[in-house]
């Protein structure tokens, strides 16, 4: 997914978080900054007991990062791209309760806005849209692809 010019200008890799395997996972990790957000919205994060990482947001683009998470049953360190394809499907299961997840982790949370793509042009939101349209469960994740020179994908 690529914003516009007059945003970041910047191509993310994004990916639906109930289907991830480690394999992809890799994948995502090797060819971005190798930071991986997983996208929900405000009701289902509460659920898993993060909240905004900061109180005053002074981001930019005013993205919303939550406090950054691991799930515990199943996983390691929750640094392994096989733990944090663990962490983003468990996202993805409204049955599991808060006490399930540790904080901070290895994957960052973002809050979609409610209106998607028409409240706010974010990669956040379009991942988000993008999973509602598939018909899949609403989590995905998303990285910012990047160079191997170490520069940002743009136009």
């Amino acid at each position: 997914v690529m914003d516009s010019a007059d945003r970041e200008d910047e191509c993310d890799l994004v990916f639906p978080a109930e289907l991830v395997t480690a394999e992809q996972m890799a994948f995502a990790i090797r060819h971005t900054t190798g930071i991986v957000c997983v996208v929900a919205e405000q009701e289902r994060l509460e659920h898993f007991g993060l909240h905004p990482a900061t109180n005053r947001n002074t981001d930019a683009n005013s993205t919303n990062f939550y406090v950054s998470t691991d799930y515990l049953p199943g996983t390691l360190t929750g640094c392994s791209a096989a733990d944090r394809a663990v962490t983003s499907r468990a996202l993805c299961d409204l049955s599991l309760k808060a006490e399930a997840f540790s904080k901070p982790g290895h994957l960052f949370p973002l809050c979609t806005r409610p209106g998607g793509v028409l409240e706010r042009p974010g990669h956040t939101e379009s991942t988000y849209d993008l999973c509602m349209l598939s018909g899949l469960t609403r989590v995905g994740c998303l990285a910012e692809l990047m160079h191997d020179d170490g520069t940002m994908y743009r136009r």
